[in-house]
């Protein structure tokens, strides 16, 4: 059976006007000719289903620019990439400028500390209990979101701050964050029941 490989960079092909593409697909930057016009960039593939193990990626701020404005999480294909990650149906974002987790819908949730430059966030996909989760500067900051079943998603990153850039970690070097182990051996294998997409929502607020 043909493996499915993860998602790897992100490319011209799949962003909007305004952002700047290099290093291969893993460094992304805003224009500052574009001021605070919000634009987002989905990887080259969708992230894998997998249950036996959690899939991850970093995301570190280069430079937040003016206005703070940038964010990470993941959409489904035909999401529009106008805006900010979470903004549009479909789509999924943890912010830097208010620390808030916007599930598809403009209006956040409160959900972590605001970040910035030099920081590094991560943001995970539990597909075996169904829910996804983020980090800040190597710290689990908890369930986001739950995931919806059979919606094949991609990783998201978006920014609206002149001059912002970000660089990103598919796992071609070492994350900051190495709790995928620790945190898969404290959830177990039953913890769907906790942690699933019904139980998800109503022990840890999740939209």
């Amino acid at each position: 059976m043909h493996k499915i490989l993860p998602p790897a960079l992100f490319t011209d092909q799949d962003k909007a006007p305004g952002l700047i593409i290099e290093d291969n697909g893993l460094t992304i930057s805003l224009s500052a000719r574009w001021g605070s016009a919000a634009q987002c960039a989905r990887a080259n593939t969708f992230i894998p289903v997998d249950h036996d193990r959690m899939y991850y990626y970093e995301m570190t701020v280069v430079d937040e620019g003016d206005g703070k404005r940038i964010g990470l999480g993941f959409c489904a294909r035909d999401t529009s990439l106008n805006g900010m990650p979470g903004w549009e149906v479909n789509a999924w974002g943890y912010h830097a400028d208010d620390g808030a987790k916007f599930p598809g819908r403009s209006q956040g949730l409160k959900y972590g500390p605001v970040y910035g430059t030099g920081d590094v966030v991560g943001c995970g996909v539990d597909f075996k209990r169904g829910f996804a989760f983020y980090t800040l500067n190597a710290e689990y900051l908890g369930p986001a979101f739950s995931l919806k079943e059979g919606l094949r998603i991609w990783p998201m990153i978006g920014m609206g701050s002149a001059g912002a850039k970000v660089s990103i970690n598919f796992g071609q070097r070492k994350f900051a964050w190495d709790g995928i182990d620790e945190l898969e051996g404290r959830l177990g294998d039953n913890a769907v029941i906790e942690y699933g997409k019904d139980a998800c929502c109503e022990n840890h607020g999740l939209p």
